[in-house]
C-alpha cells in the first residue's frame, strides 16, 4: 500500500495517482517498501552552471592578466553563467521545499558558487577595464593622481 504524501490516503501499489486527491505518485519505491525521493533537476543544473562559472572565471582571469582585455569576453560569459546558476538555485530551493524533493545541498552549493563567482567577476571586470585603460593611456595615471591631489 502506498500512502499519499498530500492527503495520507492509503492507495493500492498499482495506482499511479492518489484515488482521494489525484496527486501523482512519481516517487520510485524500493524493494522494502520505502520510497526514494527524486532529485530536483534544477538543483543539478544550478550546481553544473556554478562549476562552469567557476572554471570560466578562472580561465578568464588568467587570460585577463596575460593579455589584458582578451579575457573580458570569457568573464562576461562567466557572469551570465553565474546569473543562471543563481536563478536556478533559487527556483530549485523553492521547488524542493514545496515538492519535498532531494537536492538541497546541490542547489545551495550552486547558489553559493554562482554568487561568489559573480562578486569576483564584477571585481575582475572592473579591474580589467581600469587597468586596461591605464595601460592604453600612459597619461591616465598622471591625470588620476592630479585629480586625487586636488581633493
Amino acid at each position: 500500500m502506498k500512502q499519499c504524501s498530500n492527503c495520507n490516503y492509503e492507495n493500492d501499489n498499482q495506482n499511479l495517482n492518489c484515488v482521494n486527491c489525484g496527486k501523482p505518485f512519481d516517487d520510485i519505491y524500493q524493494e522494502n517498501g520505502d520510497f526514494k525521493r527524486r532529485t530536483n533537476v534544477l538543483s543539478i543544473a544550478s550546481l553544473v552552471t556554478g562549476i562552469l562559472t567557476l572554471l570560466s572565471m578562472i580561465i578568464g582571469i588568467f587570460f585577463s592578466t596575460c593579455c589584458c582585455i582578451a579575457g573580458l569576453p570569457l568573464l562576461i560569459v562567466a557572469a551570465i553563467l553565474a546569473i543562471i546558476s543563481i536563478i536556478t538555485g533559487i527556483i530549485s530551493l523553492k521547488q524542493i521545499n514545496r515538492l519535498d524533493d532531494n537536492g538541497k545541498p546541490l542547489a545551495v552549493t550552486g547558489l553559493c558558487l554562482g554568487t561568489l563567482s559573480l562578486i569576483f567577476i564584477i571585481i575582475a571586470i572592473v579591474s580589467v577595464v581600469f587597468f586596461g585603460a591605464a595601460v592604453a593611456s600612459p597619461t591616465f595615471l598622471e591625470s588620476l593622481s592630479e585629480s586625487l591631489e586636488s581633493y
